[in-house]
């Protein structure tokens, strides 16, 4: 060491908090001088950042509360889900009050997957009830943007709760996801579910690339950019959970026929209430609406697009 340096204070050189959401090479955003580029990347992060953040604080709330809780170290079995499903309240683990949507999860594809067999098996046997419809359009949901994200070629392991979507992610990575959406449909994916310029632009999780419905894919990037950003995971929850009690009217979107297929996408009533902000624009779902509305012998709804 020069003699110029001794008595010199030392610099402590820590880690920048922004590398402990970085996930490859692809997301440093350090040494970047294009201006766009390097903003791109920091939104990426910080949307990151944002759920791992959520996830943290609903876990230890969760804890603190006594809800939450796992009844023991191992994952419960699907069979088991279910009988918890169908049973009282009393004496069982709870879910935590907002939980954080995760698509992804082996032991929700699993009980989504038993959940659908046995329907079909009582439908078959004439033991079905009506008691589980909302159940039954909660897990028909989950299978339609499953099978969207087959479409566009990404598996249902890469939801995870940080994922972010390929459309907003620069470089080669992208090929690999046109080459499996290829073998699924040989002419390209399906013109409902090409991503839009703010699908290209913003990041975001890739669910919201799973709806056909392009206006409502923008209406929902719009929402969640916001300085009071929408609750994207309480949607998804609404939308995608099968948990204890269900309601008897659920804020759902119905599905029918091919789920890239817009004319097949219902909006319910409690969605239209509670989330109808989302539906600006969207005049493909007030037409499809009103038409399966009409197949039941039901009075058409209006709401403003």
């Amino acid at each position: 060491m020069d003699q110029a340096d001794q008595g010199q204070p030392l610099i402590l050189l820590r880690p920048m908090s922004q590398w402990a959401d970085i996930r490859d090479d692809g997301d440093d955003w350090t040494g970047i001088t294009n201006t766009a580029q390097r903003r791109k990347l920091q939104n990426r992060l910080n949307q990151r950042a944002r759920r791992r953040r959520k996830m943290q604080s609903t876990v230890s709330s969760s804890n603190e509360n006594g809800s939450g809780v796992p009844c023991s170290e191992t994952s419960p079995s699907p069979d088991a889900l279910i009988k918890k499903h169908s049973e009282s309240s009393k004496g069982r683990c709870v879910p935590p009050i907002k939980p954080f949507c995760l698509l992804g999860r082996k032991e929700k594809q699993a009980l989504v997957r038993q959940f659908a067999e046995r329907a079909y098996a009582d439908y078959l046997g004439g033991t079905h009830c009506l008691s589980n419809l909302p159940t039954i359009l909660t897990v028909n949901a989950f299978y339609a943007l499953s099978r969207n994200a087959a479409a566009l070629g990404v598996s249902t392991e890469w939801l995870t709760y940080d994922a972010i979507s390929p459309f907003c992610r620069e470089g080669p990575g992208l090929g690999r996801f046109a080459v499996e959406a290829t073998a699924t449909f040989p002419n390209g994916r399906p013109e409902s579910l090409h991503p839009t310029e703010l699908q290209v632009a913003v990041p975001h999780h890739p669910w919201i690339d799973l709806f056909p419905i392009p206006r409502l894919r923008d209406n929902l990037l719009s929402a969640i950019s916001t300085q009071d950003p929408l609750d994207e995971d309480e949607l998804c929850f609404d939308m995608l959970e099968i948990s204890d009690g269900e309601a008897t009217e659920k804020a759902a979107l119905i599905v029918w026929g091919d789920p890239w297929d817009p004319k097949g996408w219902e909006v319910s009533v409690p969605f239209l209430r509670k989330w109808g902000s989302l539906l600006q624009g969207c005049y493909e779902m007030l037409e499809a609406t009103n038409y399966w509305r009409e197949k039941r012998g039901e009075r058409r709804i209006f709401f403003a697009v």
